[in-house]
């Protein structure tokens, strides 16, 4: 049987990959977003340049 001291430390090791992961997954999330934004500027700004050319 392992040791409290080992199920604790294990169990630290589990949680920090879990914060982690979740900051990863916030940061993909953020960036994901970002170009999102990019995106609908630039096709925004494409279809107000074409409507003021007709």
């Amino acid at each position: 049987m392992d040791s409290p001291a080992t199920c604790l430390n294990t169990w630290k090791a589990e949680h920090h990959r879990k914060i982690l992961f979740s900051l990863e997954e916030k940061e993909i999330g953020r960036a994901q977003n970002e170009k999102s934004k990019e995106y609908f500027s630039v096709v925004w700004q494409a279809e107000t340049v074409a409507k003021l050319k007709k």
